[in-house]
């Protein structure tokens, strides 16, 4: 009998565990799929008063554009503001940054039925949700420039 070299685990025993593994992940899927991880009536609620929030936010800043500050500064703090509760900026175009990160809350998510169940938030694909809640944008200014790292093989740094 073959067994993994260091471990003394029998090879059979080994693959009859990944096979299982492999099947039960695949039952998992499958059942997500059929039944999308669906949302209380009270989160669809909070939801809704969330994005009409976003919405007259959005709004009232591109109100703000037709006379732009004169100061520069300000006009940095608009755009940032513009891009936080632009939807448009999404891969379905129906959810903006703010939608997790609201200044209200410490730019961090807003919805307080899925902070004291999962604490995870629904992305622009709405039945896909993270792993864990949205963290503070404010970390952003600390996190490193994206660059390429050559040793690594792979993009570092940026805010994603």
């Amino acid at each position: 009998m073959h067994r993994l070299p260091q471990t003394g685990i029998p090879m059979k025993s080994l693959a009859y565990w990944i096979a299982a593994a492999g099947a039960a992940i695949l039952g998992m899927a499958t059942a997500l799929a059929a039944d999308p991880l669906s949302l209380s009536p009270a989160a669809l609620r909070e939801i809704a008063k969330v994005e009409a929030e976003i919405d007259r936010i959005e709004a009232e800043l591109l109100g703000r554009i037709a006379t732009p500050p004169d100061n520069q500064v300000q006009q940095v703090e608009l755009l940032g503001k513009l891009m936080l509760f632009d939807k448009e900026l999404s891969v379905n175009r129906n959810e903006a940054c703010a939608f997790c990160h609201m200044p209200e809350t410490g730019f961090t998510g807003p919805l307080s039925e899925l902070n004291k169940t999962t604490g995870s938030y629904p992305g622009s694909v709405r039945t896909r949700f993270s792993n864990r809640k949205p963290q503070t944008h404010s970390y952003a200014p600390l996190s490193p420039v994206l660059h390429y790292n050559e040793g690594q093989g792979d993009l570092v740094g940026g805010n994603f």
